[in-house]
This record gives structure tokens, sequence and C-alpha cells, in this order.
């Protein structure tokens, strides 16, 4: 496989949020492309970084970096103490057409390593419904920590995962 990781261009950033949009659970929990044009674009404490092969767009990863978890606060998620430091990554998708080739493992590798740099630990939010992503992150050494009800829309729950990077 023949693939790079890169910052994403700001020209890239509308058509990421266009694709990620039209995936699950984006789609399913009826977050629109305008909703993530707020989260790829006007956030600029995440960075978002893209797998390309053969120069097309295969993946994305988002991630803010350490002390990061401001936003469970804001959700009324209260987190242990010793939870309180870490990076955050808050959207991995391997784009249509490039599914099951290993991007969001590399993604994955790609936004922990950047993170260890600055922070000990590593964390995400996974739909309950979104069984496939839960047994993906478990298989790379994350853990679920806590959950959140009714996130994102009425009756779906969030589950917060930890992997420790030290």
């Amino acid at each position: 496989m023949n693939l790079t990781i890169r910052p994403a261009r700001e020209e890239e950033l509308l058509g990421i949020a266009e694709l990620v949009a039209d995936m699950d659970p984006w789609k399913r929990l009826e977050k629109t492309s305008a909703d993530l044009r707020k989260i790829f674009v006007a956030d600029t404490l995440r960075k978002v970084f893209v797998a390309c092969q053969r120069d097309l767009l295969a993946g994305t990863v988002q991630v803010r970096y350490a002390g990061a978890l401001g936003r469970l606060g804001s959700l009324g998620v209260a987190l242990d103490e010793k939870y309180r430091d870490g990076g955050y990554i808050h959207v991995l998708a391997a784009f249509p057409g490039f599914q099951g080739q290993q991007i969001g493992a590399a993604l994955l590798d790609y936004a922990e390593a950047l993170t260890s740099e600055v922070s000990p630990r590593v964390y995400l939010c996974v739909s309950e419904v979104n069984t496939g992503a839960r047994k993906f992150y478990e298989h790379h050494g994350y853990r679920k920590i806590g959950a959140i009800e009714n996130c994102l829309m009425q009756g779906n729950t969030e589950y917060i995962m930890l992997k420790d990077l030290s």
C-alpha cells in the first residue's frame, strides 16, 4: 500500500466535510455537511490530516492535543481526575472505495504518534450503534471509561474510550 499522510490543505476541508457527512455514523446521527464544516473548518484547535493513495484522498483523522477534554465537561460529563489530560480524536474515517485497506489503522497510528509527543493518553468517543468502530478501537488498545447518554441526538449513547500511550 502506497500511502501518504499529511496535513489537510485548507481548500480540501469542505470536500472532506461533505465526504464524512455522507458516511455512518454521521449520516445515521443526522449530521449534515454544514454541521461537519463547523468541525473541520471553524475549529482551528483541531488538526486535520488526510491519507492519500495515488494522489486520491483515502481518509481523514482530526485530532486535538493535550487538554482536549474540556468539550466533555460542556456535555455534562464528569471524568475522574486521573483522566483529565490527553489528546482527543474527533473524527477518523476511511473514505468509500478505500475501506478495508488499513487506512483507518494507519491514520489512527499517525494521530497517536503525534499525540504521544505531548500527552500520555488519547481519547475518543464512539456511538453505541457503531459496533464495527468500537471493535476496531478495542483491537487497537482502547478501553471504555464512560458513556454520554442522549449525545448528538436523543436516544444515542456515545462511549468515551481511552488508550494509554506511555
